[in-house]
């Protein structure tokens, strides 16, 4: 499965990411990441990985 972002608006959306590799808490100023749901809010401006088993929730406005 492969979760494309679009620009607009999603609120309280959860995806599952699923065959993709890297860390759901590195520093980024858009996602917050607790015990395995990463919230992300704001403008997404740089490259992102979503990690298999984590679940990820839209905040409100998110722009990409």
């Amino acid at each position: 499965m492969k979760t494309i972002f679009k620009t607009g608006l999603l609120a309280a959306t959860v995806l599952t990411a699923t065959s993709v590799y890297g860390d759901p808490s590195s520093d980024v100023s858009f996602a917050s990441c607790d015990s395995g749901v990463c919230t992300i809010s704001g403008t997404v401006d740089q490259d992102y990985t979503m990690v298999a088993g984590t679940d990820y929730v839209l905040s409100g406005t998110v722009k990409v």
